[in-house]
């Protein structure tokens, strides 16, 4: 994976940028590293923070299942002086189409709902 472009592209003159590279072992930990980073630096209603972590341990989920790829990468930079927290996830992996087009069983039933 290129960081350095991610980083240009999507962080580009900030510092302080957390990157977490993980695995299927390590994707528990990440995954709370990132939550804690939400939770740190902002006050997050607890429904809204259930909803926000689902989607983001299904973000990272879907990296490890789908990506054919054994790592992923969250980022994640809180910009104090405007208040806002950005997280990335990321992996360079086969991508959605090819994904979907190695599942069989999911594709057939996609194509029933058309």
């Amino acid at each position: 994976m290129d960081v350095a472009f991610i980083l240009d592209k999507y962080f580009k003159g900030t510092a302080d940028v957390s990157i977490d590279v993980f695995d299927a072992q390590t994707l528990n930990a990440v995954y709370r590293d990132v939550i804690n980073a939400m939770t740190s630096h902002l006050e997050i209603e607890v429904s809204v923070l259930q909803a926000l972590s689902y989607c983001l341990y299904e973000m990272m989920d879907n990296v490890h299942i789908h990506s054919g790829k054994p790592l992923g990468t969250a980022m994640t930079h809180y910009d104090d002086e405007r208040k806002v927290l950005r997280i990335l996830i990321a992996d360079d992996g086969m991508g959605i189409r090819a994904s979907l087009a190695e599942n069989e069983k999911l594709k057939t039933s996609l194509s029933r709902k058309r």
